[in-house]
């Protein structure tokens, strides 16, 4: 889509002059030079809906306007669940898991999607109970949402070395031990800490850990590869343009019928 100015110059460049003739210039030509304000205003007005029409359709596509004008993240893209270490120990004792949730766990797989829309970074996770999206805001504020077994929690994110992504929960109530479940305050309150980066090999890791009323600091780490099945940045689908058919640039490539030699 070409910005308002150019577009509006192209289309006066077809216009014709009666009564005189204009000389051609590098030079711009004043707007009120070439069409009584009647018709400028038309031509705005059509220019408008035309750059309406194409974010309406970019929208639809699945494939927002300003989040590609965005810079993504690192680990902007789809994953899936290559290997975890000390899950069973960590779901244990730092957030209270019995026994048969954590075997259910060890066995489960997950997929996660990521990307950035303005200030905003969104994932959307899936297995076998479906999908579950969250928004994350990594401009150091406080905000409430849903935590681990979509508890109740406040939130803090930012942003760390490397592009990788830090997130702060803090719980409102016990979790696992003897007071598992009931309310806590202050310090007593579970604070579980995250942060996700992509390693050396490519592979995208979130490490998690909580430190124990005891002081004692339990950790595990997930590690995701990349699902090459879909686009990275935004999970379009691929459209296969026909031989001998060439599109111009951001124009949608319609399935058609073989082409006839």
């Amino acid at each position: 889509m070409q910005p308002p100015q150019r577009c509006l110059t192209l289309l006066l460049a077809a216009v014709p002059i009666r009564g005189r003739a204009i000389a051609t210039s590098p030079r711009a030509v004043a707007l009120g030079d070439l069409v009584p304000a009647p018709a400028r205003e038309s031509l705005q007005r059509i220019n408008g809906q035309l750059q309406d029409a194409a974010t309406a359709l970019l929208r639809k596509l699945g494939g927002r306007a300003d989040a590609d004008a965005v810079e993504q993240p690192v680990f902007a893209g789809s994953w899936k669940t290559d290997r975890t270490e000390n899950l069973d120990d960590f779901l244990d004792r730092a957030m209270g898991v019995g026994y048969l949730k954590r075997k259910i766990a060890a066995k489960a797989s997950q997929s996660q999607r990521l990307y950035q829309q303005g200030q905003v970074v969104h994932l959307e996770l899936t297995d076998r109970r479906g999908t579950m999206k969250y928004e994350l805001y990594p401009d150091g504020r406080v905000v409430s949402g849903r935590g681990f077994m979509k508890l109740p929690i406040k939130q803090r994110c930012k942003w760390g070395k490397g592009g990788a992504l830090l997130v702060e929960e803090r719980y409102s109530i016990h979790l696992g031990g003897e007071d598992g479940g009931k309310p806590c305050s202050g310090s007593s309150c579970p604070v579980v800490h995250s942060c996700r980066s992509v390693n050396k090999s490519g592979q995208m890791l979130v490490e998690v850990e909580r430190t124990l009323r005891n002081g004692e600091t339990v950790r595990m780490k997930t590690f995701y590869v990349k699902e090459r099945q879909k686009d990275s940045s935004e999970g379009r689908k691929a459209f296969v343009t026909p031989p001998r058919l060439r599109l111009p640039p951001r124009v949608l490539a319609l399935p058609l019928p073989p082409m006839r030699p």
